[in-house]
């Protein structure tokens, strides 16, 4: 008898080798406010620091305010990097048959995990940071070899999006279930 086959059929109408997206998200930029925000006060104590030591030493202005540039450029340059590669290079995507985790600007790294084989999906929401702004972290963990765990970090409403997936595992674990009768 051959293995049964892992993913449910198209829908009618669709090219048999085509999957169907059934949701496509990336980490939600609202996680990233709190670092904004901490962002904003080191700006405004590096500038508050600059202010006072021109005061301390009046000769050596432009020295402090390069210095406080420098650091401001440094900050914000970093914060801009990780917001924009979080925004633009981390998909999650979820199709009928698998759950892909996608990241990188050259040369991705995906994970890839079929829904038939998951056996756990974990919403992990701890921090009363990501309670106050509704994301969390997904967990989802399938057997192989060896076993692999997907986690899809900064999801906004980490509960719906679990509930996608889990529903989608379902029907995969149905159709197997139904093909190796």
């Amino acid at each position: 008898m051959a293995a049964p086959e892992l993913c449910p059929p198209p829908e009618p109408g669709q090219d048999d080798a085509q999957e169907t997206d059934l949701w496509w998200g990336a980490p939600s930029t609202r996680d990233m406010l709190p670092n904004f925000v901490i962002s904003i006060l080191t700006t405004a104590v590096i500038g508050a620091g600059a202010w006072y030591l021109y005061k301390l030493e009046p000769e050596g202005a432009y020295r402090w305010r390069y210095a406080a540039y420098a650091l401001f450029l440094i900050l914000w340059g970093y914060q801009l990097f990780v917001w924009v590669y979080r925004a633009a290079f981390v998909t999650y995507r979820l199709t009928t048959c698998r759950l892909l985790r996608d990241s990188g600007i050259r040369r991705p790294t995906g994970q890839v995990l079929l829904l038939a084989r998951v056996r756990r999906v974990c919403v992990e929401q701890q921090t009363w940071r990501e309670r106050w702004l509704g994301t969390g972290r997904v967990t989802v963990s399938a057997d192989g070899h060896p076993p692999l765990t997907i986690v899809l970090h900064g999801l906004y409403q980490p509960r719906q999006v679990a509930a996608s997936i889990s529903d989608a595992i379902q029907r995969a674990k149905q159709y197997v279930a139904a093909e190796m009768l």
